[in-house]
């Protein structure tokens, strides 16, 4: 989890320079808010296509361990932490993507306020 939250930090960090990035520089070149804009969308497909890969590997342990005759109680315990540690980083990877959307959507409501 101290890895997790270190990477949300980073990138909220991250999303903060871009915020004042924004500000200062872009409002200024009309042509760099559109390609910010696909660039956030590309960025979003990406770490979804991560998120989903991740949840999947996990349910594919789960129903592997269901359809084990007699498991062993440790492999059990040892693959069901495994795979919530890794639903777990899904769902992060799944609030990084939701926040580069509203991103996406501040940058066209910025774009809309110029014209």
């Amino acid at each position: 989890m101290k890895k997790l939250y270190k990477l949300f930090r980073s990138a909220t960090s991250i999303a903060d320079g871009l915020v004042s990035l924004v500000r200062n520089y872009c409002l200024d070149n009309p042509w760099v808010i559109p390609a910010f804009k696909k660039l956030l969308v590309v960025f979003s497909i990406v770490i979804t296509i991560a998120s989903a890969v991740l949840w999947h590997i996990s349910a594919t342990w789960q129903e592997d361990i269901a359809q084990v005759q007699n498991p062993d109680q440790a492999m059990v315990v040892a693959i069901t932490v495994a795979a919530a540690k890794l639903n777990t980083k899904a769902a992060m990877l799944g609030v990084m993507a939701a926040l580069l959307n509203g991103v996406y959507f501040w940058l066209g409501t910025l774009s809309e306020s110029e014209k």
